[in-house]
């Protein structure tokens, strides 16, 4: 890790200028973006059981990574607002977070309907201090 880096970690806790650093030197590099920020990956796709005809239906199965100053409510409408484009272009109903949407004129040539897994999702875990006891113990 460059030392100017390393600097800036051991000074954001007590230096909003620090911080304000550290923020824009980690989001020049996607490694390091990737660390401090919300990921999502797509772990399972399902679909048909035969080759050469379209499937009736399918799914996917994504899986998010939330950074601790974001929220689970925040990733849901963020997901919410990206897959709400598709609804205009493919003429779909779209129902998510309890609201219905219809995307054409005419009736909706099939439906898009993300759901949350793990009873719920879970929340980040919060950030615990690095100067208490526990810590200084270990």
């Amino acid at each position: 890790m460059p030392d100017a880096l390393r600097g800036l970690i051991l000074q954001y806790t007590s230096s909003d200028i620090a911080l304000n650093k550290l923020t824009q030197e980690v989001s020049k590099n996607s490694l390091f973006r990737s660390l401090i920020g919300t990921t999502q990956t797509i772990d399972i796709i399902e679909a048909g059981i035969k080759a050469n005809v379209l499937p009736e239906q399918a799914s996917a199965i994504v899986n998010h990574r939330i950074a601790v100053f974001n929220s689970l409510k925040e990733t849901m409408t963020r997901d919410t607002s990206l897959l709400k484009s598709l609804v205009e272009i493919f003429n779909l109903t779209y129902t998510a977070l309890g609201e219905t949407t219809i995307g054409g004129v005419k009736s909706s040539s099939g439906s898009l309907a993300p759901q949350m897994a793990l009873h719920g999702g879970l929340e980040p875990a919060p950030i615990i201090p690095i100067n208490n006891l526990p810590f200084e113990l270990l």
